[in-house]
């Protein structure tokens, strides 16, 4: 049997310090090793710069950048930084602590100007790692959470004539659905 390895005892390169294992180990998971290492250097990176790392960001043309390879998350805290040493980015929404089951990486980037966001958008548009980008409004929760009432504020103002017509629709669907059902058997 080779000498570097005999049942659960190996040796280090040096080949004199054994080191026990288990034979069933797996190696450590790169993806999840990198994932954890962007993360950190990302917070870094933003704390450095003194950019305010929030946990859900909104306003106006915020890119969403999902970083999914090993390739990506290697190469994601270069940009920010250079994206930072610009200021094109006012504040970055991320986790705010790391978990071990992150697979991937996803950030909402908030652009100072329009301009920024468009410069944002060229950057990860013609970066060689093809990072899929997204570009959307958010609103506040504050004022999302108010058009829910508002809306759910709006079924107290129907008839009774409304309710009505509503329960009719419910029930010919469960009767439509029940048919269905029993046409089978």
């Amino acid at each position: 049997m080779d000498k570097s390895k005999q049942g659960n005892l190996f040796y280090s390169r040096a080949g004199q310090d054994p080191i026990f294992r288990k034979q069933k180990r797996k190696g450590l998971p790169i993806k999840r090793v990198t994932v954890k290492n962007t993360y950190y250097s990302l917070r870094k990176i933003i704390k450095d710069f003194k950019i305010p790392c929030v946990k859900n960001t909104s306003g106006k043309q915020i890119v969403h950048v999902y970083c999914r390879s090993v390739v990506q998350l290697d190469n994601i805290p270069l940009i920010m930084k250079e994206l930072l040493k610009y200021g094109l980015i006012e504040e970055i929404g991320m986790p705010m602590e790391y978990s071990y089951k992150f697979m991937n990486l996803k950030l909402f980037l908030k652009p100072v100007d329009n301009e920024s966001s468009k410069k944002l958008i060229r950057v990860f548009q013609n970066f060689w790692c093809k990072y899929h980008y997204n570009v959307t409004d958010i609103q506040s929760p504050h004022v999302a959470r108010r058009t829910i009432t508002e809306k759910s504020t709006s079924l107290k103002n129907t008839t009774p004539t409304d309710y009505v017509s509503m329960i009719i629709i419910l029930v010919t669907i469960v009767s439509i659905i029940l048919t269905a059902a029993l046409s089978r058997n």
